[in-house]
């Protein structure tokens, strides 16, 4: 009879001691052990799960973590999670393919910016009537934008221009290979 009771109880204590459960995350454990996983060792997995507040992350998980947020956005616009936002991301899209399809590139361009700047005109006047009725000291309303800088240093620009030039030349090679058939298969 007493035999059960030890081997119930044997299992519990061995299920416990080996972490067969995992620990909660900055809670007891053993140091090196993974709380997402219950083991051991830590893995990529412990990055992934945001248990593991003991792991310092490596800067490619990060970009992977970056690129699943992104990834994750993309889901929610594509199945509607966000009716409003989707609304407008497909709606601009499809105004922009059926202008595209009965104009020219050009034209579409320059009538969006056409457009764009009627708007931040009208958005200015709107602004100084405002400001010379209610005789307010509220400033042009684009100040923000305009003090921001913008130039771009000669070594940025050396910068863009080497990356540029990596791929220019390497589409370059295979537009020569593809023309002038280097392989035929």
């Amino acid at each position: 009879m007493a035999e059960p009771s030890a081997a119930t109880q044997s299992h519990s204590i061995s299920s416990s001691s080996f972490g067969a459960e995992p620990s909660a995350p900055g809670g007891g454990g053993s140091p090196g052990a993974c709380p997402a996983l219950g083991t051991k060792s830590c893995s990529s997995s412990c990055a992934e799960s945001s248990l593991g507040s003991h792991f310092v992350p490596h800067p490619v998980s990060l970009l992977s973590f970056n690129l699943r947020i992104k990834i994750k956005r993309m889901h929610d616009l594509i199945f509607w999670r966000d009716v409003k936002k989707t609304g407008f991301v497909f709606g601009t899209t499809l105004i922009m393919l059926l202008s595209l399809a009965a104009f020219s590139v050009i034209s579409v361009v320059s009538y969006l910016i056409l457009a764009l700047l009627s708007v931040t005109i009208s958005f200015r006047i709107y602004k100084s009537v405002i400001q010379a009725v209610q005789k307010s000291e509220e400033g042009h309303p684009f100040k923000a934008y305009l003090d921001v800088d913008i130039t771009l240093s000669s070594e940025a620009f050396h910068n863009y221009m080497n990356a540029a030039m990596v791929h220019i030349n390497r589409a370059l090679k295979l537009i020569i290979r593809l023309f002038l058939v280097e392989d035929l298969v």
